[in-house]
């Protein structure tokens, strides 16, 4: 296992995928920490858009999206913040 103290610097440029089972720790904007795993979901919009999305088990509500393999991004309306460790489960 590696290190829970190493962050993934570039999470925003990989794919999507390669972020499921790590353990990320989140801020709300109403300042609820939630400390978990990422669970990568895959889904075709349409014949032209892609939308791929992390989210932690029992929240209801994308965590990251990536539309049509164009960056992570975290979802700014419901996060302020996020850590993405090295470490996986």
């Amino acid at each position: 296992m590696t290190n829970v103290h190493e962050s993934l610097a570039d999470w925003e440029t990989l794919p999507a995928k390669e972020l499921d089972g790590h353990r990320a720790i989140a801020v709300t904007i109403n300042d609820t920490t939630i400390d978990g795993q990422l669970i990568y979901r895959d889904q075709q919009a349409d014949a032209a858009v892609r939308v791929e999305s992390l989210t932690f088990d029992g929240f209801n509500g994308p965590v990251i999206v990536n539309i049509n393999e164009t960056g992570n991004l975290l979802v700014r309306d419901t996060f302020k913040a996020i850590n993405i460790l090295k470490e996986t489960k």
